[in-house]
């Protein structure tokens, strides 16, 4: 918790000998920011080569293939 704190994402106060944390970064920000550090870090900052790693070791069923295709198709439209 510590090092979350450290990191921004949650603050503690005490509450008696014990300390109550609550998140200072909601999930959307959190995950936005871990996938930027694995990008940087494993991917050379490829989205792509993070999206094929992720289709090579990893089951996907016909929803989330039709999910995929989706949001393919939408960002190839932008």
């Amino acid at each position: 918790m510590r090092i979350l704190e450290h990191k921004d994402y949650v603050r503690h106060k005490a509450a008696g000998r014990a300390f109550i944390y609550r998140t200072v970064v909601d999930r959307d920000e959190a995950q936005r920011s871990v996938v930027s550090h694995v990008l940087s870090r494993f991917f050379d900052g490829s989205p792509r080569e993070l999206v094929l790693n992720l289709l090579a070791s990893e089951a996907v069923d016909e929803t989330e293939l039709a999910r995929l295709r989706e949001l393919l198709d939408r960002a190839k439209g932008n």
